[in-house]
């Protein structure tokens, strides 16, 4: 009930939120945020790691939505560029503000309907294989495919390619990285017993992690960090969830370490102190400078903070020329499948799929005054193409089916790796799409088919 209150409280602030900037209102709609936040992680903390979907979830949400006009907007630490400032019209920022509350309040009630539902014990990791046959010689043929193929990809990309994003062929990474996160899911809960350390869980784990790392290494050195931040979370996730729990100091000293390595490869990638350009050598001298430069702490999350204007702007966009593209909706269950979405959307708007998508759209909408090219935000990605009917739709039934997941995830092998994989994705879906998880629950679910006969546990909790 609490939960379906502060739902309506939140649309009514969206309502009569004002058509201008004001710092106590975001500052309020902030407050209830944090508030809403600890009932939430109160309600599901017990027996969690610090390493949990909702934690990293909810805090990229607040530094995409909420940090800027709270903390950063008018300050010695405003990030607001002079590139920014010519596109941003602040009597927009307020109500995109308290549109992506309510939008997280459509959240927390979607994912309380689903979670209160049933309490749960929680069970052992290592027994959810029991009674599984699982076709390991399947699913390391098709893994040594997916790399190789991948790492083709990649040092082509090295060696040919200006752009930092490896672009090419991302359904043949997007199945590399979900076969990963099964494979070394399986490997674990199958022979690595609890509490072992780090070290052994790697050598255990050798098929699958050190193709990975190789992975890893090179996006870093082209300066690419969506795959080094995936493929890292899953082995972090995976080890703190199944193997061994670590001490909430000893997390957040390797987050703290992890934070300063991306913020130092966004800064430097593409200039004469990349790793790619300088040598590694130049890289760390050069990271001195990049560090005393941020000036504040905000600075190390600009890659978030700075999605603001995606919000703000991609709102703008929608009260000057309404939705867009709202047939897209047939296309979305087809996003699994290659090229299929492109034909669909050509056959419907004659545009590829990638002109209709939200972040298209504003970097179209401000084409006049500037070159942009950022991404977008989870929420005017939804807004851009079906109102606030589609807000609420879509982050309600998002909330009901992570809430799903969080229920089964220690009852159910295909949730158990499930949760893992949307872990490693949670810190980039504020900035991006919440539907881009359809592609990941439906290549998840066929590569458990291919490579369990039967995956689904049913057990009686007593």
């Amino acid at each position: 009930m609490k939960y379906f209150c502060l739902f309506i409280i939140s649309l009514i602030l969206y309502i009569y939120a004002p058509n201008e900037y004001d710092h106590n209102y975001c500052y309020g709609l902030t407050i209830m945020f944090f508030i809403e936040c600890f009932l939430l992680l109160k309600e599901n903390y017990r027996n969690r790691s610090i390493i949990d979907f909702n934690i990293i979830f909810l805090s990229s949400f607040f530094f995409v939505t909420y940090a800027y006009p709270t903390f950063i907007y008018g300050t010695i630490n405003d990030t607001l560029t002079s590139v920014g400032g010519q596109v941003l019209n602040e009597q927009y920022i307020t109500r995109a503000v308290a549109l992506s509350h309510f939008a997280i309040n459509c959240y927390f009630l979607g994912f309380f309907l689903t979670y209160r539902k049933q309490r749960l014990n929680r069970i052992q990791y290592n027994e959810l294989l029991d009674n599984k046959i699982i076709k390991e010689s399947i699913l390391k043929k098709i893994y040594l495919l997916l790399f190789w193929g991948t790492l083709i990809i990649y040092v082509k990309h090295l060696f040919s390619s200006t752009s930092i994003a490896v672009t090419e062929s991302p359904f043949f990474y997007d199945l590399y990285r979900i076969i990963f996160t099964v494979g070394l899911s399986l490997s674990t809960l199958q022979y690595i017993p609890q509490n072992t350390g780090m070290i052994k869980f790697i050598l255990i784990n050798r098929f699958y992690i050190f193709p990975a790392l190789i992975l890893i290494l090179i996006c870093l050195f082209i300066g690419d960090r969506g795959p080094v931040l995936y493929l890292g979370l899953v082995i972090a996730s995976i080890y703190i969830l199944f193997v061994k729990k670590l001490k909430i100091y000893v997390i957040i000293l390797y987050c703290s370490a992890a934070v300063l390595l991306m913020f130092l490869i966004r800064e430097t990638r593409g200039t004469s102190s990349s790793i790619s350009s300088g040598g590694i050598e130049n890289f760390v001298e050069n990271s001195n400078e990049s560090i005393l430069g941020v000036g504040s702490l905000w600075g190390l999350f600009a890659d978030l903070t700075d999605i603001h204007n995606e919000m703000t702007i991609g709102y703008e966009c929608v009260q000057k020329k309404g939705v867009m593209y709202p047939e897209k909706i047939i296309i979305i269950p087809f996003y699994p499948i290659p090229k299929v979405p492109s034909i669909l959307s050509n056959f419907l708007y004659s545009e590829s799929f990638n002109d209709i998508s939200s972040g298209k759209i504003i970097q179209k909408y401000v084409s006049n005054y500037i070159i942009w090219n950022n991404g977008t935000h989870c929420v005017v990605d939804i807004y851009i193409h079906w109102g606030i009917v589609g807000v609420i739709f879509f982050f309600f039934l998002f909330g009901w089916f992570i809430g799903l997941v969080y229920k089964r995830e220690n009852q159910n092998i295909f949730y158990s790796i499930i949760f893992i994989a949307l872990i490693a994705e949670s810190l980039y879906l504020p900035r991006g799409s919440i539907l881009s998880i359809i592609r990941t629950v439906t290549y998840l679910a066929i590569i458990m088919h291919v490579s369990i006969k039967s995956y689904r546990i049913v057990r009686e909790i007593h």
